[in-house]
């Protein structure tokens, strides 16, 4: 059997620093949890200094011993004399917060071990392969991310934020983010940031589209683009994008015996362009948040990809008390993924009609208060509005509505969705 994953020694003297030292206390609270000790004796010791500490009370052997005492914990500590060994041997020049950072490693051994177990137990169990991977990359990240929370202060920030501003003063690049497709859009925006988005329309009103055309026009901006396409089969997706580049009409690719030789040449042409995009897709069925973001963590670390296209939100597979509550799950999840790998992730979402009589009903942040917290967990949110006219025939006069934009203004950017292409175009007013 393999020895315990624990440092007992290691435990045994940051405490006893910690009773002994005054001064070393900061440093230990700074950077103490619970996870970084193995037995549930020194768990509890550490409890009962937070609670000193957090009522201002002095800590020292008597204090914690009393507050032991009062919680009725001092036997499961390990006793008076285990806690009174503590303090034996220890040495002002011990550095805490490099003994906080050897534990903190053990802690997340201990984590992954653990994560291993549960994996070998989905494994003989009635779980598809595809789970397991995908519960065992989430908890790879929950361990990466818990490996050390960094407080930094102002002085240290400031000028490494200083010099990007200086970099992005000087860049020759058109969009200081990743670009949109559509330059009036880009022009509000700066572009797609390491935020999370949402493109909202009503059904049939072009979201797949604008999510593709954002994807490609990315990847062309040299972006390493994930497209996880929940609707829409990698087929289906691909012929979308040989439409765009190749300028074709998307019926044609639906019923490729109207094209014509030179037609499909030209199609053949374009096809060997757009495989040297970097465009990563995935089709799979009800992919859950947690696959969603093992999948997204996987490709960022062999491709590179920077930003992240889900199409689109609602099909997203996950449990929970009700539809509202299945959405709040998928929202956090997808803003985490943003925050935590530093990337752009937009989310296409279906807008429900407060009046299902009026076609031309204007979209608003409104029209997302049924699907949860998807409208407070975004950044930003896009609204895409296509009016018809007395027959129902789309007047042209279409809009990209910015709801809501964390860093910039809001209101209507006017486009054109060419249903000849299926994408969106610039519309002057003039």
């Amino acid at each position: 059997m393999p020895e315990p994953l624990h440092l007992e020694y290691e435990e045994r003297a940051i405490l006893g620093h910690a009773l002994n030292f005054e001064v070393k206390q900061p440093e230990f609270f700074e950077g103490a949890t619970d996870d970084l000790f193995f037995t549930d004796g020194n768990r509890r010791i550490l409890r009962a200094m937070v609670r000193l500490n957090g009522r201002g009370a002095s800590i020292d052997l008597t204090a914690v011993q009393t507050e032991l005492i009062q919680s009725d914990e001092l036997s499961s500590a390990g006793g008076a004399t285990y806690i009174s060994d503590l303090t034996t041997g220890t040495v002002r020049t011990y550095d805490v917060r490099q003994h906080l950072e050897t534990l903190r490693a053990m802690a997340a051994k201990r984590a992954l071990a653990a994560s291993l177990e549960r994996a070998l137990a989905r494994v003989y169990g009635n779980e598809t392969a595809d789970d397991v991977i995908a519960s065992i990359e989430h908890d790879v990240a929950e361990v990466q991310s818990g490996c050390g929370v960094e407080v930094l202060s102002l002085k240290d920030l400031i000028q490494p934020e200083l010099d990007a501003i200086a970099r992005e003063r000087q860049t020759k690049k058109a969009v200081l983010g990743i670009p949109t497709g559509i330059a009036s859009l880009d022009e509000v925006t700066t572009g797609w940031r390491s935020e999370f988005s949402l493109v909202g329309a009503y059904p049939g009103r072009g979201k797949t589209s604008f999510i593709v055309q954002a994807a490609r026009a990315a990847a062309q901006a040299g972006f390493p683009v994930l497209i996880l396409s929940l609707e829409m089969r990698k087929g289906e997706l691909l012929r979308r994008l040989m439409s765009l580049e190749s300028r074709l009409r998307p019926r044609k690719f639906r019923e490729p015996r109207e094209m014509n030789t030179s037609e499909f040449n030209h199609v053949v042409e374009c096809a060997g362009a757009l495989a040297e995009l970097p465009i990563y897709v995935c089709d799979q069925d009800s992919l859950n948040p947690r696959q969603i973001t093992a999948t997204a963590r996987l490709w960022i670390r062999k491709a590179g990809v920077k930003i992240v296209f889900v199409d689109f939100i609602q099909i997203v597979s996950e449990t929970g008390r009700d539809a509202r509550d299945v959405m709040n799950k998928v929202s956090a999840a997808l803003r985490s993924l943003s925050k935590s790998a530093g990337i752009p992730v937009v989310a296409a979402s279906q807008l429900s009609r407060a009046n299902s009589r009026n076609l031309n009903e204007r979209p608003t942040l409104f029209h997302l208060k049924e699907t949860g917290n998807l409208e407070q967990d975004a950044h930003n949110v896009f609204l895409l509005h296509r009016p018809v006219d007395d027959r129902q025939d789309f007047t042209g006069a279409d809009e990209i509505i910015i709801a809501k934009q964390r860093h910039g203004v809001t209101g209507p950017i006017n486009v054109f969705y060419n249903s000849e292409r299926l994408i969106f175009e610039e519309r002057s007013t003039a």
